[in-house]
C-alpha cells in the first residue's frame, strides 16, 4: 500500500545498515484519541458512525499516551528491542463494539445515532482511481488507510502484542468506555 511507501523503505534500508545502527518499528494500528477527536471511528458529537463492511472487523487500536509509552520502553529495553517489530495496543476492538459503547455513554436527549455503511472494497477502488489521476493523492492515501484498517484481508488485529514485554497493561471494555465518555465531556456532549 502507497500509504506504508515510506516506512517500507526506510525499514529496508535500516535493516540494511544494522550492523552500524540498530532500529525498533513500533506499530501501534490506529490512534484511538487522535480518531475520537476529529470523529473518525465513532462521531461522538454528531451522534453517527460510518460502518466498513459489516463493522465487525477487529482491530487493534493505541492512544497516543501508550504509543509514547512504549518509545520509552523501548528507549530503556536497549538491545532487548534492537532491529525487530514490536507491536502494542491499547485494545482490540471493532467498531460495532465502539458503537454499542459509545450509545451507552451518550444517552441524553434520546437522539438517534446515524448509522451508514461503506464497503472496503468501494474505498480500495476510490484508492485505485485518485492514484491514477494524482500519485500521491491525499483522497487516494485516506482511502487505503481505510483499506489497511478495515479490510478482511489486511491483519489490523495485532493479536497478542508485546504489551507485556514492553510493561503495558490492555484496556478493558470499561477503560475503553471511560475513553469515550472523556472525549463526550470534552465535545460537551451531555
Amino acid at each position: 500500500m502507497r500509504v506504508h511507501r515510506d516506512k517500507v523503505l526506510t525499514m529496508d534500508y535500516l535493516r540494511s545498515r544494522q550492523t552500524e545502527i540498530s532500529w525498533t518499528c513500533i506499530h501501534t494500528g490506529p490512534l484511538l484519541d487522535y480518531l475520537l477527536n476529529i470523529g473518525v471511528l465513532v462521531n461522538l458529537k454528531g451522534r453517527s458512525i460510518t460502518l466498513f463492511d459489516d463493522g465487525e472487523k477487529r482491530f487493534s487500536t493505541t492512544t497516543m499516551g501508550t504509543a509514547g509509552k512504549a518509545v520509552v520502553a523501548v528507549l530503556r529495553g536497549g538491545e532487548k528491542f534492537a532491529n525487530r517489530k514490536v507491536t502494542v495496543h491499547d485494545v482490540v476492538t471493532s467498531q460495532n463494539e465502539l458503537l454499542r459503547l459509545a450509545k451507552e455513554v451518550v444517552t441524553c436527549n434520546g437522539e438517534e445515532w446515524s448509522v451508514t455503511s461503506l464497503r472496503t472494497e468501494d474505498c480500495e477502488r476510490r484508492a485505485q482511481e485518485a492514484f491514477e489521476a494524482d500519485p500521491d493523492s491525499g483522497v487516494g492515501i485516506q482511502m487505503e488507510k481505510v483499506v489497511g484498517v478495515f479490510g478482511k484481508e489486511h491483519g489490523s488485529d495485532f493479536g497478542k502484542a508485546d504489551n507485556m514485554e514492553l510493561g503495558i497493561p490492555v484496556m478493558s471494555e470499561e477503560q475503553l468506555k471511560q475513553v469515550l465518555a472523556k472525549f463526550a465531556w470534552a465535545a460537551g456532549i451531555c
